[in-house]
């Protein structure tokens, strides 16, 4: 009994680390990386480089979102999305218009626009990353099955190769013959 209060204060110290100390700096972080991509995409804008509104407003409102979802995304949003998708044929050839609208744009707004998704999926990595502590036990058991699987493999290999060698007649070295 003491020894799961022990684990349970010792997870507990642990969430509260990441979620109250490290989760804010790193969305901080973010934010301001991404405050800093809208500056330079503002500045496109106004040193004429950037001449379509159509675009500006794309990456403009996409970093936007991302700034506004920042603390909220995680696998769950990621999975409902996906789901809301799936049945929802016109919206997903909007977004691929969309998509394919901004990347046939100005080389450094494409460089913009994905460097704000790489912030997005980088606060979902630290979002869920105070689970893995819980599923590293999981992934660990996977990986064990795996290499245990390819040593059976190996073995049922080298027994299939043991058959066949020894339904060779060369095998047997003996001149006699059995009755």
């Amino acid at each position: 009994m003491a020894t799961i209060i022990f684990i349970l204060i010792l997870l507990s110290g642990y969430h509260f680390v990441y979620d109250a100390i490290l989760m804010p700096m790193f969305r901080l972080q973010s934010r301001f990386k991404l405050f800093g991509l809208r500056d330079r995409l503002i500045y496109l804008k106004i040193s004429g480089q950037l001449k379509d509104d159509k675009i500006f407003d794309l990456v403009n409102s996409s970093i936007n979102s991302s700034i506004k979802i920042l603390p909220y995304i995680s696998l769950y949003v990621i999975f409902r999305s996906s789901d809301k998708l799936a049945h929802n044929e016109p919206l997903v050839e909007e977004i691929e218009k969309k998509i394919n609208t901004i990347n046939t744009s100005h080389k450094e707004v494409i460089e913009i626009y994905n460097q704000g998704i790489y912030y997005l999926v980088r606060a979902l990595v630290f979002n869920t990353g105070a689970w893995i502590i819980y599923l590293l036990p999981i992934f660990i058991i996977a990986y064990i099955l795996q290499k245990i699987q390819i040593v059976a493999f190996n073995i049922t290999k080298r027994v299939k190769q043991m058959i066949l060698l020894t339904e060779q007649p060369s095998f047997y070295s003996c001149d006699t013959e059995f009755a």
